[in-house]
């Protein structure tokens, strides 16, 4: 079985605690504190109909939607021509970004683990 190391809840003095894979919960070590990491998710969507500033007030709703976990839409495109939008979310998993989508009134077609590069990223 794999295994992986987490970080304590204190600074380094406590030493670390080796978890097995299948109990690792994401986290980050940062001036001693741990926090859940999020992960971004693409979501695509089918969408035969849109108006002009669709994308926009759906991204916005899937913000709102989102608050009470932590979800958030980091980016949206939308392909008019092939009937499509995108929608890369940041988000704890995969349940919950898809909550999110579907609380905004998306439905979702298909819903990916993704990586974004931070390439013209003003964060």
């Amino acid at each position: 079985m794999t295994s992986l190391t987490s970080c304590s809840s204190t600074p380094a003095a406590k030493g670390h605690t080796s978890l097995p894979f299948s109990d690792f919960k994401p986290s980050v070590h940062r001036l001693g504190v741990c926090r859940k990491v999020t992960e971004c998710f693409l979501a695509e969507c089918y969408q035969p109909d849109t108006s002009p500033g669709w994308l926009e007030a759906t991204s916005r709703a899937i913000d709102r939607a989102g608050r009470a976990s932590n979800t958030r839409c980091l980016d949206a495109i939308l392909v008019p021509e092939d009937q499509v939008a995108f929608f890369l979310l940041e988000a704890a998993t995969p349940e919950a970004a898809r909550a999110a989508l579907a609380s905004a009134g998306v439905r979702v077609d298909r819903i990916s683990r993704s990586e974004r590069s931070s390439l013209h990223r003003s964060r």
